[in-house]
C-alpha cells in the first residue's frame, strides 16, 4: 500500500508548460494515500521510504485548497515532520538512541508546548549522565508521536443517542 501514494510523483512533476496540472479538487483518496504510506512505512521503520513519502505528503497538501481536509493533512503533516526530525537524528548520530538540548536544541521544550502529556509519558524513560544532563529516548519519542496521529474516541451526541432511542425500543416490542 506504500507504493500507492508514489503514484501521485508524475502529477506533481509535470511540464512547467501545464498551467494547472492537479484538477482544482484533489480526490480524497489521495491525501488517505499519502497518509497510509506515512504510517504504513513508519510502522514498517523503513526511513528512507518514509523519508519520501513525507515530501510527497507535503507536496499534495501544498496544492490542495485551503479547507478542512488540508487543515486535517497538514495537522499530520506536522506530526510526521517531528517524527521525521527525531527518526533523522537517530539514524544519523552516532549515539541516536537518546536525544538532549545539545544535540537537538529546543526539541524537548517543542514537543512539551505542542503535545500535552509529553514530560509525563517520557518521564519514565528518562535517563541522565554523569553530569545529570537529561537524555530523552528517540523510540520512544517516535512511539509517543504515533499515538498522536490517532484522533481520540469521540462520543455519540447526546441528541443522536436520543434520535436512535424509539428505533431501540420499537425493536424490544414485538407487534
Amino acid at each position: 500500500m506504500a507504493a500507492a501514494a508514489f503514484c501521485v510523483i508524475p502529477l506533481l512533476s509535470m511540464p512547467a508548460m501545464a498551467e494547472n496540472p492537479l484538477p482544482r479538487r484533489l480526490p480524497a483518496i489521495v491525501p488517505a494515500i499519502a497518509l497510509t504510506a506515512l504510517r504504513d512505512t513508519n510502522d514498517a521503520n523503513d526511513f528512507r521510504r518514509f523519508h519520501a513519502a513525507l515530501a510527497v505528503a507535503k507536496s499534495i497538501a501544498d496544492v490542495m485548497p485551503l479547507g478542512p481536509q488540508r487543515n486535517a493533512l497538514r495537522r499530520s503533516i506536522l506530526i510526521y515532520e517531528d517524527i521525521d526530525i527525531i527518526w533523522s537524528f537517530a539514524t544519523r548520530d552516532r549515539y541516536g538512541s537518546y536525544f538532549n538540548d545539545d544535540s537537538l536544541p529546543g526539541m524537548r521544550d517543542r514537543l512539551n508546548a505542542d503535545y500535552p502529556g509529553y514530560d509525563d509519558f517520557i518521564a519514565e524513560y528518562l535517563v541522565a549522565d554523569r553530569k545529570g544532563n537529561a537524555l530523552y529516548p528517540t523510540a520512544e519519542t517516535r512511539a509517543f508521536l504515533r499515538k498522536q496521529l490517532t484522533p481520540p474516541a469521540t462520543k455519540k451526541p447526546f441528541s443522536d443517542k436520543l434520535r436512535d432511542r424509539p428505533r431501540l425500543l420499537a425493536s424490544r416490542n414485538p407487534r
